[in-house]
């Protein structure tokens, strides 16, 4: 039988209903599990027969728990295995749910017989329940607060990639127009003792500097559009050979002596591209290729037609790529680490570039590679089945999808 001062003790609704108010209250403040547990204790103490409370939180990934424990009157210790009754006589032990699982329990426990009636453990289970809220607000704002972290981390990995990529485009820039100042004084103060075979391999020096230049302030002019959604494409029909011939005169200029190796398909074909940004894709793609290899290496190109599309692979003999470095291999600032020819420097916006321009024009880019193996690049353009006139072929202006 349960002691008559416990049952009239237990049997005060409106202590309760007072009680269960102020616990959701307290939910509402939002603390933490160790505050709210102790203020559960205090209140439930004032209402059961409570010699020891524990409030346990299940681990994620096995049978133990976390929480807290109450006995003694208010002594409390820390729960790290499966809470026990520590000989208590009477107990009621409620799940505490989270969307429908349970990840937890609350128990109260007395030393006397019979210490609890057939309403307190509905009362102890209301109690649970507000306890679960305030698991489920902690779980939302544990979530929320990963979310942030990994907002914040994101921004600083691409802050630091930014300061990287200045620091590359910096000493791009220097690079050319330290040479090109360097000749033109040289030129101006000795320009009379100077013969013809020397002004002319200055004035060389100087051009191809200045070459040197214009192309890393188109690359940057370029990446500067794609950016913001401002490139516009004119999409019309062109072979592909021409668009494959025109690139690799430009890396002949640009790397004079570089052997490629241009396979010949015994087909034709016609894709649908904007012709300088498909030029574009492939001189990015073989100077990438040339600038990562051994000097003195062969690049290779070739092309194949397919039923839709026309495919064009570039592959190299430079150091490859890792596995795990693949997902940043098309990343805007996104450097790997390898150290390009001497006189060269990566930075970090061409295959970024490349991939988007090729997305634009309806095709896709990807890679292959093994470590110490090379790379093989591939992209594709969409095939114009049938040649046309650019004036039949001509789609409406475009702009780079964001």
């Amino acid at each position: 039988m349960c002691d008559p001062g416990i049952v009239q003790r237990n049997a005060n609704p409106s202590e309760r209903l007072a009680a269960f108010g102020r616990i959701a209250r307290r939910v509402g403040e939002q603390p933490d599990l160790p505050s709210l547990s102790r203020f559960v204790y205090g209140e439930l103490s004032e209402l059961l027969a409570v010699d020891s409370f524990f409030v346990a939180r299940s681990a994620v990934r096995n049978d133990a728990v976390q929480g807290v424990l109450i006995v003694d009157g208010g002594v409390e210790y820390p729960l790290t295995g499966q809470p026990t009754g520590h000989e208590a006589r009477s107990s009621i032990t409620c799940p505490i749910r989270v969307n429908g699982t349970v990840a937890g329990q609350l128990g109260v426990m007395s030393n006397r017989d019979d210490a609890y009636g057939s309403d307190d453990e509905p009362f102890v289970q209301v109690v649970a329940d507000q306890l679960g809220v305030a698991l489920t607000r902690e779980g939302e704002r544990d979530e929320l607060r990963a979310a942030q972290q990994a907002a914040a981390d994101k921004v600083a990995k691409l802050d630091e990639m930014r300061h990287e990529f200045v620091a590359t485009v910096s000493h791009e820039l220097r690079t050319p127009l330290t040479g090109i100042l360097g000749y033109l004084e040289l030129m101006l103060s000795r320009w009379g003792s100077l013969d013809d075979t020397r002004r002319r391999d200055m004035l060389q020096r100087t051009q191809s500097a200045a070459t040197r230049l214009e192309h890393l302030v188109t690359d940057l002019l370029l990446f500067s559009n794609v950016e913001h959604q401002a490139l516009r494409l004119q999409i019309s029909s062109f072979p592909i050979e021409l668009l494959i011939d025109q690139a690799c005169d430009m890396m002949r200029t640009k790397y004079r002596g570089q052997h490629l190796d241009v396979a010949q398909c015994p087909d034709t074909a016609r894709v649908l591209a904007d012709s300088q940004r498909a030029i574009q894709v492939i001189a990015n793609l073989l100077d990438n290729a040339i600038k990562y290899s051994p000097v003195g290496s062969t690049v290779h190109l070739r092309w194949v037609a397919r039923r839709q599309h026309v495919e064009v692979v570039v592959e190299d003999h430079g150091p490859g790529i890792k596995a795990e470095d693949m997902d940043r291999l098309f990343k805007r600032f996104s450097t790997l680490g390898h150290q390009p020819r001497p006189g060269q420097v990566g930075s970090g916006i061409g295959l970024y570039v490349c991939q988007r321009l090729v997305e634009a024009m309806n095709g896709k880019i990807w890679a292959v590679s093994r470590p110490g193996r090379g790379s093989v690049f591939h992209f594709t353009l969409p095939r114009a089945l049938e040649p046309t006139t650019a004036r039949e072929m001509a789609r409406p202006t475009r702009r780079l999808a964001s």
